[in-house]
């Protein structure tokens, strides 16, 4: 069974500025740090909206957290401002340390933002993901309008020494810290991951899996592992299945989606779909989720299922190996 406190971490860590102890952070402290921040300092909100949907200047109509909707579940914070000539923009983010994506939860953000444009409580909006730089990396986070990692917020902070800037500083900096991220061996994970390559190796070898390290410690368990590793010498085009997400991604580096489209949208198989991840597009195939940390003999079901995509889509690959390859020369 999954940790049911998955968003809490636990450390202790002395703050030498204040002289106390951070014990815990919640997904939920950093919510209400950003959503003080966001009503307190205009240059903060300022930033944020500058870097998610450009420059102002934006007069601010609300700012709530934890909204509840029954059909679209929490939004963790919603900002509402207004721009040149009335139009309204609405920022709905989601904040993430360490747990992992609830079911459609990006869709359902994305939902959220439909409704309240054709309800006319915004004429625009963006969802967002904000967490630590290594789990937007390493998460699916090409469903979100914006990322922001809680690194780059943080330097937003650096030029004001008032005591409260200071106090949340050293906060976001704390969430962000190895003691937090640092990911210390799992041996469930590990053991899992051993068995999903030696199942892998064993029924599926044209696949060719290969793990890939989380971080620069071997001690630490993978998060991901490359489909195609032998056959995909082009680093450039490569095939990832990442655990926390529910499909596997043909990543072309570099490359606009549009671009992407136009050369294979004719091409794609069912289920295929083409999607913008940073500055890479994907082809992208829907699979199971897998829970690394759970036994792996109760997801082999799942676990069959990822392999037979990760099939498809490797052929897909190689049929179309010098199309994929010309989009980024």
């Amino acid at each position: 069974m999954r940790d049911v406190e998955c968003d809490i971490v636990r450390a202790g860590a002395s703050n030498d500025a204040f002289g106390f102890s951070i014990g815990a952070i919640f997904e939920s402290d950093l919510s209400l740090a950003l959503w003080v921040q966001l009503g307190a300092s205009a240059a903060f909100r300022d930033r944020l909206l500058g870097h998610v949907v450009g420059p102002g200047p934006f007069r601010l109509v609300a700012l709530a957290k934890n909204v509840r909707e029954p059909s679209f579940g929490e939004t963790d914070l919603l900002l509402i401002v207004e721009g040149v000539g009335g139009h309204r923009i609405a920022v709905l983010a989601e904040i993430k340390l360490t747990a992992a994506f609830q079911a459609r939860q990006a869709e359902r953000y994305t939902e959220r933002g439909e409704r309240g444009r054709r309800a006319g409580e915004w004429d625009e909006y963006w969802t967002v993901l904000v967490a630590p730089e290594c789990y937007i990396r390493d998460s699916n986070a090409s469903d979100w309008g914006r990322t922001l990692s809680i690194e780059t917020a943080t330097g937003w902070l650096a030029d004001d020494t008032s005591t409260h800037t200071i106090f949340l500083s050293r906060l976001l900096l704390h969430a962000t810290s190895k003691d937090i991220l640092g990911r210390e061996e799992n041996p469930a994970a590990m053991e899992f991951w051993r068995l999903y390559v030696e199942y892998a190796t064993e029924h599926f070898p044209e696949l060719e899996v290969e793990l890939v390290p989380s971080g620069r410690s071997k001690r630490k368990a993978p998060s991901w592992a490359r489909f195609g590793s032998r056959a995909l010498r082009n680093q450039a085009v490569r095939i990832s299945h990442k655990g926390n997400a529910s499909c596997i991604d043909l990543i072309v580096r570099n490359c606009p989606s549009g671009r992407l489209k136009a050369a294979v949208g004719l091409l794609l198989e069912d289920e295929m779909s083409v999607k913008q991840a940073g500055s890479s597009a994907v082809v992208r195939v829907n699979a199971p989720r897998i829970w690394p940390q759970d036994a792996f003999d109760s997801q082999l079901d799942n676990i069959k299922a990822i392999f037979k995509a990760g099939e498809r889509i490797l052929r897909f690959c190689k049929l179309h190996r010098s199309t994929l390859e010309d989009l980024v020369r």
